[in-house]
């Protein structure tokens, strides 16, 4: 992927800023965006561009940032500054649990289907993208999954 977003800032450069304002180390950088240390260091060094799936969440996982750290974040990762603005009111506290708790699923769902995580996360991924596509919300899904 190129390394520059649409915006033209790298998302390395930003990346750094992010690092530098937050005094956050690369494993604690990587937790909050909820990815490891060696992808980070993918978007980081080499420039590749996290999946489209992934862009709001990891802008989500930092609402604490200044609101102008926070856009140049999101153009990189060639979002609409309303993503930031977005995060920046919805204040992470819930999505911070939530993504927590979709993890601990993910790694139970990993140990049950004896799969590594990043496969299942992969194989759930399409089926999450398509029910926000269609607004089926998770009780509507799950009931659905059931009756199969």
């Amino acid at each position: 992927m190129n390394s520059k977003s649409k915006a033209g800032e790298p998302l390395g450069d930003v990346l750094a800023a992010i690092r530098h304002a937050t005094r956050l180390n690369h494993t604690e950088l990587a937790a909050r965006l909820g990815i490891s240390v060696r992808t980070l260091g993918r978007y980081w060094i080499h420039g590749e561009a996290p999946p489209v799936a992934r862009r709001h969440a990891m802008v989500h996982a930092l609402p604490e940032l200044d609101l102008s750290l926070l856009i140049r974040f999101a153009a990189a990762l060639d979002l609409p500054e309303s993503v930031a603005r977005a995060a920046r009111r919805a204040g992470g506290g819930d999505r911070v649990q939530a993504a927590r708790t979709f993890d601990a699923a993910l790694f139970r769902a990993a140990e049950l289907a004896e799969l590594p995580p990043g496969r299942v996360r992969k194989m759930v991924e399409p089926v999450l993208l398509a029910m926000a596509e269609h607004g089926i919300d998770a009780e509507l899904g799950l009931e659905l999954l059931r009756a199969r």
